[in-house]
């Protein structure tokens, strides 16, 4: 058989599907590659994890202000006192304003640099 008739012969043959029973089976496994359906509802799963000890409800302990929410009170406390020419306030900013014009972003240790 030389060469051409080997490539007439493969060309004329139909090819076969195959499956790689590594992918079928990790497909098994795993899932198909999305989400599942869902196995507890949120409630289910809160229950479970109060149950765990890993949730706690502390009823008797007041929930803390978010970051965000003190971060908002204190720049309302700043601008208020800055309205207010309050005298520390405003030594206080002028003084940060001066250093922040002395000392340039990236003017520090350049020692240790390598």
């Amino acid at each position: 058989m030389t060469l051409d008739e080997f490539y007439l012969f493969y060309l004329q043959q139909p090819m076969k599907p195959f499956i790689l029973t590594r992918d079928a089976v990790q497909a098994q496994v795993y899932g198909a590659g999305y989400p599942s359906i869902p196995t507890m509802t949120l409630d289910e799963f809160y229950q479970k994890e109060i149950r765990e000890g890993k949730i706690q409800l502390d009823s008797h302990n007041p929930t803390p202000v978010s970051e965000r929410q003190q971060a908002e009170d204190q720049e309302i406390k700043k601008e208020t006192q800055i309205e207010t020419d309050d005298p520390e306030a405003l030594a206080k900013a002028r003084q940060w304003d001066d250093w922040k014009d002395d000392h340039k972003r990236g003017w520090g240790n350049r020692e240790n640099m390598g």
